[in-house]
């Protein structure tokens, strides 16, 4: 029995130690910074926040690294995190969790509400959600060292806990909207209005509210445009145009 509880208690503080990590508004043990945004963050010292913000460098977003303020195109989602940016946009409404709706690393599931994960595909949510059982939280964190992300309540509360902190604060997952595909003439106007003057560029896929494509635009003269329509895909499935890439941060004109 002794025995048991010792192992719970070791595994309650592996977890607590996952939770307490990097959190958007939270002082970080591991910088003591304070993210509060994207790109602005404060200092802590005794885990208490101090003095005015400062404003990262532009393409730079707050992180949980010792410079705080890193690339866009750094942020690995896994070792290197876009601390307010996972949250910013994410269909659950303000006040998420930073691990709501966001697909961390490889895992294969996320939490999308309190009590419901969905799947991940290309390191994004789908539209389908699962309820834990009665009783549960899903806590995106438990995932890797339980293989489970819904969690009984009284382990919860055992732990020291909370779905406000640790994962979401929504109700009801509200899965984003279907993309809708643009057709080759759709393609075509984007490119001949572009402000770019190459010959071949990318171009932003502005109706695309995921960011998750972007247009391949090449001039063939006489108003001619040949443009195809490409995919970001796993584990950079944003597209960034201040990048011109695709990269694992979400930029933040997406809305979902």
């Amino acid at each position: 029995m002794q025995t048991n509880f010792a192992i719970l208690a070791t595994a309650a503080t592996l977890l607590l130690a996952s939770v307490a990590a990097q959190v958007c508004n939270e002082c970080q043990s591991s910088n003591d910074a304070i993210c509060t945004s994207q790109t602005q963050y404060k200092n802590c010292m005794n885990n208490v926040a101090i003095g005015t913000a400062a404003t990262c460098p532009t393409g730079t977003v707050c992180s949980n690294t010792a410079d705080v303020c890193v690339k866009s195109e750094s942020v690995d989602g896994v070792n290197i995190l876009d601390v307010c940016g996972s949250s910013s946009g994410s269909s659950g409404g303000a006040g998420n969790g930073a691990n709501c709706s966001v697909c961390i690393g490889s895992n294969k599931f996320a939490c999308v509400s309190k009590t419901q994960y969905a799947r991940c595909v290309d390191q994004k949510v789908s539209t389908t959600a699962f309820d834990c059982s009665t009783d549960e939280t899903c806590v995106a964190e438990a995932l890797a060292p339980y293989g489970n992300l819904c969690v009984p309540s009284c382990a919860l509360t055992y732990m020291g806990l909370s779905a406000d902190t640790s994962t979401c604060t929504n109700e009801i997952y509200t899965p984003p909207p279907v993309v809708t595909v643009p057709t080759q003439d759709d393609l075509k106007e984007a490119c001949s209005t572009s402000t770019n003057t190459n010959v071949f560029f990318n171009e932003e896929n502005t109706a695309d509210l995921t960011c998750s494509s972007y247009i391949y635009c090449e001039n063939l003269g006489d108003s001619s445009w040949l443009a195809i329509l490409y995919s970001c895909t796993s584990p950079t499935p944003y597209y960034s145009a201040a990048a011109n890439k695709c990269t694992a941060t979400k930029p933040t004109r997406c809305t979902e």
